[in-house]
């Protein structure tokens, strides 16, 4: 991992700007929820149109503020992971050139073909996730958690009922969709080897009239491909209806014992919407991840 990491040094300024400016697109998304807050309680049940006029403007320049931040970072961290990946990919071919006949008779040909394409911009795109998601998905969701405390120590508690039952589910999901990705994997490699074959053979196939042959043989390929794509597809698919599911019934939690606390007058109807947006931060950035 640290090899990798030294094809970053060339676009350092670039790996460093990204998780900044992210970070302000966090800061601003946290600032939100308070100012409608502010909006809801100092502003509509007190009739105070300049107050509500004065913290829109001031929603407006956060928002503006966190669309520079995450127009930024989308920029940079652009730049640094595929610069990443070109050089990556250019080191890897040199590599292969260099291999002996019997280092070329080890790997076979799709094989190869895959890890200079597919893998190479497979680990890019982790690369652009570090300095995307990895920075905001973490800050988010703790940043959110720290300002629902603040608001009501008690409500923020359902979080720590919903979240492990959230990683739970993730859990038991990843666990049984790894190994199909891992095979996807290796069909692909299967694929990319007939396909490789099929190409540099082409003279002989018609030669010999092997063309139905051919076709058959990469269509079982593509086909297995395919299942196994679809199979493993329908799992991850699995995370989003149970997180929407999760965070639908933390809503309704919020809702049903925050209108008590309301009720009673410890703590005003702003800061149950406020509440409610913290939490559906969290439970979006657990998503990313």
């Amino acid at each position: 991992m640290r090899k990798l990491f030294f094809y970053l040094k060339p676009y350092w300024k670039a790996t460093l700007l990204a998780p900044f400016l992210m970070l302000v697109e966090v800061f601003m998304d946290l600032l939100q929820p308070k100012l409608i807050a502010s909006i809801i309680n100092d502003g509509v049940l007190k009739y105070d149109l300049l107050h509500i006029r004065n913290v829109g403007l001031l929603m407006v320049g956060a928002a503006f503020i966190g669309l520079l931040g995450g127009i930024g970072c989308i920029v940079f961290s652009s730049k640094a992971a595929y610069g990443f990946g070109a050089d990556l990919r250019s080191d890897l071919f040199d590599k292969v050139q260099s291999f002996s006949f019997r280092n070329l008779d080890k790997f076979k040909a799709g094989s190869l073909v895959t890890r200079l394409t597919n893998d190479v911009v497979q680990v890019q795109n982790v690369v652009m996730a570090m300095l995307r998601v990895l920075i905001r998905a973490p800050f988010l969701a703790i940043g959110s958690f720290i300002m629902a405390l603040t608001i009501s120590p008690k409500l923020a508690l359902i979080l720590v009922i919903i979240i492990p039952l959230l990683f739970i589910a993730l859990l038991i999901v990843i666990q049984k969709a790894f190994p199909l990705f891992i095979e996807v994997q290796k069909k692909i490699d299967s694929l990319n080897t007939v396909l490789q074959e099929s190409f540099s053979g082409i003279r002989v196939v018609k030669a010999f009239v092997r063309a139905d042959y051919e076709e058959k043989r990469f269509g079982k390929e593509n086909d297995e491909l395919m299942h196994i794509t679809v199979k493993a597809s329908r799992l991850i698919a699995l995370i989003i209806p149970i997180m929407m599911l999760l965070m639908n019934i933390t809503v309704v939690a919020i809702i049903w014992f925050g209108g008590l606390q309301v009720w009673e007058g410890a703590i005003e109807i702003g800061d149950i919407v406020a509440l409610i947006n913290y939490i559906t931060q969290i439970l979006f950035s657990l998503m990313m991840v």
